[in-house]
């Protein structure tokens, strides 16, 4: 099988769509259930005022969790991937601006509470690779691998109770 046809094999989006999809889910997590300390990890990036933190505790975990939802799901695949990659970008951009600032501060990623996951240029690489998965979503989503396909398969006759 040559590379191009593994590139844009269905089960290569629909692995990548499934990856970034529990990615998220999993992070959007431990943000949800304590968005106090989500709050803080956000303050402590020195980036936002504390009133915006405090906003974006709440809306960023439940963006995570819905997108990451949407990709596993396949419901609006190009659309989750596509602010899954907006997203990732400004996280990029964080860290990067945290380490060159000097902050030694914990990521906040996945468990907010946890101090010793420290920013590092690992952080900086896992989040460029998956922003390279949710590129590849964007613009090679599955055709066939996901429930918007599906839901335009059923014609609406179909869904008409006979008479």
């Amino acid at each position: 099988m040559k590379m191009r046809q593994v590139i844009r094999s269905e089960y290569t989006g629909l692995l990548f769509r499934l990856v970034l999809g529990y990615v998220f889910i999993y992070a959007s997590i431990g943000k949800i259930s304590n968005p106090l300390d989500f709050s803080i990890a956000i303050q402590n990036y020195r980036i936002l005022p504390d009133s915006l933190s405090n906003i974006m505790a709440i809306i960023l975990p439940w963006l995570e969790l819905y997108c990451g939802l949407f990709l596993v799901l396949g419901i609006l695949p190009r659309g989750s991937s596509i602010i899954i990659a907006s997203l990732t970008t400004v996280f990029i951009i964080a860290i990067i601006s945290a380490m060159v600032r000097g902050l030694d501060i914990s990521c906040g990623c996945t468990n907010p509470a946890d101090t010793s996951d420290k920013l590092d240029f690992f952080k900086v690489v896992e989040d460029i690779f998956y922003l390279a998965i949710s590129l590849y979503c964007y613009f090679f989503p599955p055709e066939r691998l996901t429930v918007t396909k599906l839901i335009h398969l059923i014609k609406p006759e179909k869904l008409e109770p006979e008479i």
